[in-house]
This record gives structure tokens, C-alpha cells and sequence, in this order.
């Protein structure tokens, strides 16, 4: 049987519509959704502020595993590594000035007031620098996540670190919902009472 012109093609786009679906059904695969988490805060003190952030990768997840026992047990050194982590964890926050302005806080770390560019307290921002690299220059005022109270910044802290711990239901009888154990969780409070308001 020899197949006409019109046949060929119908054949031919029919075998190419099936390798092209086949090709797509192959190249499919699941692409996440990064998971983010609405903040709740039990503190009266806290009625009204709204806070949402993203999870972390696991190796962040470690590292401030690690930096949070490392904070529940006393050591203090790398404690800006674990805000600083917080803060870019941020993704969108009401939080206001406190100078009656209704100024959003930057999401960030450390943000010069003056030129609104991201920089380390202590340390003048990038538009601040001296150009002598010998001259440290003077220290910006920064707003974000660094200019606010330690008990409020604490807050943050745990819900999130609650909220990245947690744990889907089903639970095993026993289980804390995965989150911070009771005793690091008091001992993340005594260190949050203890530390001085600056």
C-alpha cells in the first residue's frame, strides 16, 4: 500500500505532535513554591504589627540551629550573623518610625538614614566612605532591623525560628510540633531579658 501526499503529512504531523508531547512530558518537573509564614505574636505589645518571612535553605536552617544554642547557652560571638539572617529572611513588615512621620522601617539589616543605603552600624555606609581607605570616617545612623528595641527584635526572632521549626501535622505522640524546645525557647527569653536596651 504506497500512501499519498496528504496521508504523509497527516502522518508526519501527527509523529510530531507525539514527539513534541513526549519532549514536554519529560522536560516537566515540579518547580516549589519558596515557603513563606505570617508571623503570630502572643505579646499584647504586639497587637497590630504584621510580619511575613521566608523559610531558609537547610544549610541556613544549621547554621542558625547552631548560632541559636550557641545563644541559649551564653556565647554571644556571632549573635549579628543570626539577625542579620533574620533580616533577609523578611519579606514585608508594617513597621513604622518611631518619629510620628509614618515612615516605613527599611526590610534590612542596617540602612543609612540619610542616603537609604544598606551598610554596617558603626560603620559609615558606601555614599559615606572616605576616600582616604585610612580614614574610617564617621558612622552613618542606621535604621532596620538594627536600630530596633532587642525585646521586640526577639519577638521577631521566635516566631519566625517557631515557624521555620514547625512541624506539618501528622504528629507522633510526644512530639513539640517540631518547634524550639521548651528549654532553649526559656533560655532564648532569659537572654532576650538580660541583654541591654539600647
Amino acid at each position: 500500500m504506497e500512501l499519498t501526499w496528504p496521508q504523509i503529512l497527516i502522518v508526519a504531523l501527527w509523529l510530531a505532535r507525539e514527539i513534541y508531547m513526549t519532549a514536554k512530558k519529560a522536560k516537566a518537573g515540579y518547580r516549589r513554591k519558596p515557603k513563606q509564614y505570617r508571623l503570630r505574636f502572643e505579646d499584647p505589645d504586639m497587637e497590630g504589627f504584621e510580619c511575613l518571612a521566608k523559610s531558609v535553605t537547610v544549610d541556613e536552617f544549621v547554621t542558625l540551629s547552631i548560632m541559636a544554642t550557641g545563644l541559649a547557652t551564653g556565647a554571644t560571638g556571632d549573635i549579628g550573623s543570626v539577625f542579620d539572617l533574620l533580616a533577609s529572611s523578611i519579606v514585608e513588615w508594617n513597621l513604622l518610625e518611631d518619629d510620628d512621620t509614618d515612615t516605613p522601617v527599611p526590610i534590612a539589616w542596617a540602612v543609612c538614614r540619610e542616603s537609604r543605603k544598606q551598610g554596617t552600624p558603626g560603620t559609615p555606609c558606601p555614599d559615606h566612605r572616605p576616600e582616604d581607605p585610612e580614614d574610617p570616617g564617621k558612622p552613618c545612623d542606621y535604621t532596620g532591623l538594627c536600630a530596633q528595641d532587642i525585646d521586640f527584635t526577639m519577638q521577631i526572632l521566635m516566631g519566625w525560628m517557631s515557624a521555620i521549626a514547625s512541624v506539618p501535622p501528622p504528629l507522633l505522640s510526644g512530639s513539640n510540633n517540631g518547634g524550639i524546645s521548651p528549654e532553649v525557647s526559656q533560655q532564648l527569653a532569659s537572654l532576650s531579658r538580660s541583654l541591654p536596651n539600647s
